[in-house]
């Protein structure tokens, strides 16, 4: 939920508590409100339920999101440490300073870029 829509979610709750502790004026003179506070809720209580399903859902994918996003950082780092020895090896500096990237800079790249390969590696003229 949004700040503004927990705002309202609150002041349903807060209604609703005071309606119950007041349930003794209105439960048998006013039939109508009676029905329309049963409606009110349920409504309050169907609020509640996709309210924690919606977090629990978010928490879930958002930790098995961060488990891939840290595997796929860890077998990126070792490809482009085992390419950039390799480069420095064979005389290819300028290659081996294109395709290592430390720890620190792959956390700081953005998903979109990590999803493209050809984004990772910087080019030559350091653009």
């Amino acid at each position: 939920m949004t700040a503004g829509q927990e705002d309202r979610f609150s002041l349903f709750l807060t209604v609703e508590a005071a309606c119950q502790r007041h349930q003794a004026v209105w439960d048998t003179d006013f039939p109508a409100f009676a029905q329309a506070f049963a409606k009110f809720q349920e409504h309050v209580a169907e609020i509640g339920r996709l309210a924690a399903d919606q977090r629990s859902a978010i928490r879930g994918a958002t930790r098995q999101k961060v488990r891939t996003r840290r595997a796929m950082e860890d077998s990126a780092r070792q490809l482009g440490g085992a390419l950039a020895a390799w480069a420095a090896v064979n005389g290819q500096q300028p290659l081996a300073e294109r395709v290592y990237l430390s720890r620190n800079a792959w956390h700081k790249l953005r998903d979109t870029v990590c999803l493209d390969p050809r984004r990772v590696v910087r080019p030559a003229d350091g653009a």
